[in-house]
């Protein structure tokens, strides 16, 4: 079964962009509050499922720690990118890095 190309582009684009996201996390949440992750702590390289649940359970807990509101969110949600989750974390890691510069 070959498909065509209008529709495997699409899908390689959103896994890399689910594959990026996936350290957006940390590094977000260590830009609104500094030292709050680190960075040895992440696993790096090659990652399986369980690393990147791992780098994503780290970065849930370091994003409560700070003040977001983590309710119902779990790291297989951010993982398979459930879009209301993902950007309600999101706008709370921005929130609060804007708490703390003013």
């Amino acid at each position: 079964m070959n498909r065509p190309t209008t529709e495997i582009l699409p899908l390689l684009y959103l896994y890399y962009i689910v594959y990026v996201c996936l350290h957006l996390f940390s590094k977000m949440v260590n830009r609104s509050q500094p030292g709050t992750i680190d960075e040895r702590a992440l696993n790096r390289g090659k990652l399986n499922i369980y690393k990147i649940h791992e780098n994503l359970t780290l970065a849930l807990n370091s994003a409560q720690a700070i003040g977001c509101n983590i309710v119902n969110i779990g790291p297989e949600d951010l993982q398979t990118g459930k879009p209301h989750l993902v950007l309600g974390l999101l706008w709370q890691i921005i929130r609060v890095s804007w708490i703390f510069v003013t």
